[in-house]
C-alpha cells in the first residue's frame, strides 16, 4: 500500500492498517495487527535494531596499548640505488673541500693583515694564521684532487693568499730583529762613547778607589789563588760596605774569573780603608786585569783598571 501521493505509507496510514479489523473478529470491536515475531525473524537488540551482517570487529591490541603494526610487504621495499648513494657522496665530499678551501682563504687572509704590524706577539699570530691556511687548501688541493666539480680556484687563491702572508711575515720579523740589533748596537757604543776608564785609580759613583797592589797565595787548592788590595774611600753620605760601593772583577785570558772579599770591610762618608779580594787563576803565567766599576753604570760608565804580571805581582804599563 501506498500513500495518496504516491510513496511509502504514512504514519497514519500505518495507524490505519494496525486498527483494521481482523478476518473473523466481532464487529464494532477495534482489532490490533498481531505483532508476535515468526521463529525464523531476526531478534531485535537491545537498541530495538535487527543486527547487520557486517559487524565491526574492534582490533586486537598488544600489551603496550598500540595496535600490531602489520609487516611490510616485501613489494615495498626497494633496493637502494648505487648510482643514488655515489652522487651523495660525491656531494658531501664537494662540500668538505669547497669548506676547506674558504676556511683557508680566511685564514690565509686574516695572516696576511696581520703580518705588517711590527709587534712580537702579533707577527708570530700572523705567522701561525698563514701556516694553517696554507695547510688547510693545500689538503683542499691534495686529498679532493679527484673530485668532479671540486672548487679548486677558490683554494688556489687561498693557498697563495696563505704563502704571500706567511712570507710578509717572516720578512717583517727578520726586519725587526736587525731594528732591534742595530738598537742594541747603537745603545752599546753610545755606552761606550760616555766611558771613562783610569789607570790605577780614580772616582766611581759612591767611592773613589786605588788599586795598590796584588800577589799570589801559596795556598794548597787545587786552582791558585790571586790576592787584589784595595783602597776605599766613602764619597757617599751613607755608611756602606765596601763590596756595595766597588764591583771588582779580575780577568785573566779573555775570561772574568770568580773572586770574593776577604772580609766585610765597612767605611764612613768621608773616611777611608783597605779591602782584600781573592780570585781563583786560571793559570800561574798569563797576566791578569783588575777591573773595578760602580753597580749602576748610568749616566756614565767609569773604570779604574790595572794590569799585573802574575809571577811579581807588578804593574804592566799597557
Amino acid at each position: 500500500m501506498t500513500s495518496s501521493n504516491g510513496d511509502f505509507p504514512s504514519t497514519n496510514d500505518m495507524n490505519n492498517m494496525n486498527q483494521a479489523p481482523v478476518a473473523g473478529a466481532p464487529s464494532g470491536m477495534p482489532q490490533q495487527v498481531s505483532t508476535a515475531a515468526s521463529p525464523n525473524a531476526a531478534k531485535p537488540t537491545q537498541n530495538g535494531f535487527a543486527p547487520t551482517t557486517n559487524v565491526y570487529q574492534q582490533p586486537m591490541y598488544a600489551s603496550n596499548g598500540y595496535a600490531p603494526v602489520a609487516p611490510e610487504s616485501p613489494m615495498n621495499t626497494m633496493p637502494s640505488n648505487p648510482a643514488v648513494a655515489a652522487i651523495q657522496k660525491q656531494k658531501k665530499l664537494q662540500l668538505f673541500q669547497k669548506l676547506f678551501a674558504i676556511i683557508g682563504l680566511v685564514v690565509g687572509a686574516l695572516g696576511l693583515c696581520l703580518s705588517w704590524v711590527q709587534v712580537p706577539g702579533i707577527n708570530i699570530a700572523a705567522e701561525i694564521a698563514a701556516v694553517v691556511g696554507l695547510a688547510l687548501t693545500v689538503v683542499s688541493l691534495i686529498a679532493f684532487a679527484n673530485i668532479a666539480g671540486a672548487n679548486k680556484v677558490l683554494a688556489i687563491i687561498g693557498a697563495s693568499v696563505s704563502a704571500v702572508a706567511l712570507l710578509v711575515s717572516m720578512a717583517v720579523s727578520a726586519a725587526a730583529v736587525i731594528s732591534m740589533q742595530q738598537i742594541v748596537d747603537q745603545t752599546s757604543m753610545s755606552l761606550r762613547e760616555t766611558e771613562t776608564t783610569y789607570k790605577n785609580e780614580g772616582q766611581l759613583n759612591d767611592a773613589y778607589v786605588k788599586i795598590e797592589g796584588t800577589n799570589l797565595i801559596k795556598i794548597q787548592t787545587d786552582r791558585p789563588v790571586y790576592a787584589v788590595h784595595l783602597r776605599v774611600e766613602n764619597t757617599s753620605d751613607k755608611t756602606a760596605d765596601v763590596s756595595d760601593m766597588v764591583n771588582v772583577k779580575l780577568i785573566q785570558n779573555g775570561k772574568q774569573l770568580t773572586g770574593e772579599p776577604l772580609e766585610p770591610t765597612t767605611v764612613e762618608p768621608g773616611d777611608q780603608n783597605t779591602a782584600d779580594y781573592l780570585f781563583s787563576l786560571d793559570d800561574q803565567t798569563s797576566n791578569v786585569t783588575v777591573e773595578c766599576t760602580s753597580y749602576q753604570p748610568y749616566p756614565e760608565q767609569v773604570k779604574v783598571m790595572q794590569t799585573f804580571a802574575v809571577s811579581s805581582g807588578q804593574p804592566i804599563d799597557e
